[in-house]
């Protein structure tokens, strides 16, 4: 009872069985092709519906065409030089081949997909694309578009014409972004989950998109990557050039991987973190955040600015700069040739036997060095500058004989035990019978911090009010971390 154009039946094939029929099917013909025309909107939307193979349009449509095609049939929709104005949308939850061909400049001015087991080509140039589901086999868009929308689970390959398009992802479903992307990508709704795998201009983690989680793939390259959203998490396993966690990302974290690459990272939301595992040009902290290089990680610069910042290094660094009153810890094994510390208040924590050369500005008070008795430590101060040095016994420092520099090498080391998590600085350096002055705060994923506790001391909790009177591990207590729902 569905009307339309006028629909067309024709089979292709070698019959395997003697003699001749119509309609191949059980008598062994090949595939069987449904043609039609339409001419308007309920002549595509009913051929659609019909399940027709290849549907040739015959004039322009200014009407919207809204289709839902149950079948399994391929679909093939030839514009040629006609365009439909007002929006076509295809539901089709069971075709897995989804093909539109077509000249118009715009073939159509609103497309939208709903087919989870399709692949979709799109010849033809589009305003705007909204795809709700495609299959893992992509929706690849050959020809110019304004702009993509992703509402739904999909993989998107932009080629040719299409990659100035931009792409704003609006689903909690895993979406692949592949091909060349020129357009801004914007990442819009709580816990997406979003992975590049080819070249993209831009990346926006929006504010809007709290949990997020942003994956640049092994052979992707992203050249600017910048993130607002609360508790995001970027994975880095290719090249990001500038990565950025903007000041309104609490909690976000982000991994460089081992063998990925980034040319500037930047952090500057209080609480947040940052792993580099493979290799970064400057690492910036601009607020009360830990950053960490991690071993076998290589930094050009490691620029820490912000006051209650940690910044740790057990990789290489040719240079750490401390320009607030912050923590850097020199971790065992590391490789950092110089600290430079430009304002007061710092704290250098150094447990490697590679040589580091602390060197102070002039007339910058209340520096600390801490160094193992694993250490070689040379340090500098210029001017006015005063600088305290605390150090186990054994450790090699070299203060040049300057009055201004205190060394004190009766110093107990505290370290502090993460218990399954991780934290920075991992020990500080402590005069016998003073205080802690600074404790850190541990993060373990899944658990939130209780307390720090002396398991020699049965568990009493360790406080900065906590007196040292001997070498002492500080063990974190963890209570596992529950959700309402």
């Amino acid at each position: 009872d569905i009307k339309g154009g006028t629909t067309n039946t024709t089979t292709s094939g070698t019959p395997t069985t003697g003699g001749s029929t119509s309609g191949g099917g059980d008598f062994g013909w090949g595939d069987t092709t449904t043609t039609a025309n339409a001419a308007n909107a309920t002549e595509l939307a009913n051929e659609i519906a019909k399940g027709t193979n290849k549907i040739t349009v015959t004039a322009d449509i200014s009407e919207t065409v809204t289709a839902t095609r149950e079948s399994s049939n391929s679909l093939t929709i030839e514009f040629g030089a006609f365009k439909v104005t007002n929006g076509l949308s295809i539901t089709a939850p069971n075709v897995t081949n989804i093909t539109l061909n077509g000249t118009a400049d715009p073939a159509i001015d609103a497309l939208t997909i709903d087919a989870p087991k399709a692949h979709v080509v799109n010849n033809v140039k589009t305003g705007t694309a909204e795809i709700k589901a495609a299959s893992k086999n992509s929706y690849v868009a050959n020809q110019a578009h304004t702009s993509i929308k992703l509402s739904g689970g999909a993989r998107v390959v932009l080629a040719n014409e299409a990659k100035a398009a931009t792409i704003s992802v609006e689903t909690p479903e895993t979406v692949i972004l592949a091909g060349t992307m020129a357009g801004t990508i914007t990442v819009n709704t709580a816990n997406a989950d979003a992975t590049i795998t080819g070249t993209a201009a831009e990346v926006k983690v929006t504010e809007a998109a709290e949990g997020a989680n942003l994956t640049v793939a092994k052979g992707a390259t992203v050249a600017s990557t910048e993130i607002k959203a609360d508790n995001a998490v970027t994975t880095v396993s290719g090249t990001a050039t500038n990565v950025t966690v903007a000041n309104e990302a609490a909690g976000a974290s982000v991994v460089i991987e081992k063998g990925a690459a980034s040319e500037n990272l930047t952090v500057a939301a209080a609480g947040a973190t940052a792993s580099v595992a493979g290799e970064v040009g400057t690492v910036s902290v601009e607020a009360a955040a830990v950053v960490t290089v991690e071993s076998g990680a290589k930094a050009e610069a490691v620029e820490v600015k912000a006051e209650g910042a940690t910044a740790s290094v057990s990789g290489e660094a040719t240079k750490v700069t401390v320009s607030e009153a912050a923590i850097v810890a020199i971790e065992s094994g590391a490789k950092v040739p110089e600290v430079a510390v430009t304002k007061a208040g710092a704290t250098v924590s150094i447990d490697t036997a590679n040589k580091v050369a602390v060197n102070v500005a002039e007339n910058v008070t209340s520096t600390t060095v801490e160094a193992t008795k694993v250490a070689d430590v040379a340090v500098t101060a210029k001017g006015e500058s005063a600088v305290t040095v605390n150090t186990e016994k054994g450790a090699t420092v070299d203060t040049g004989e300057n009055e201004k520099i205190t060394h004190n090498d009766d110093a107990l080391k505290v370290t502090f035990d993460p218990n399954g998590g991780s934290v920075s600085p991992a020990f500080t350096m402590v005069k016998s019978g003073e205080t802690i002055s600074t404790l850190p705060t541990p993060t373990k994923e899944g658990y939130t911090f209780v307390k720090w506790i002396n398991k020699d001391n049965q568990n009493a909790e360790v406080t900065t009010s906590t007196t040292v009177s001997a070498v002492m591990t500080a063990t974190a207590e963890w209570n596992v971390t529950t959700y309402s729902i």
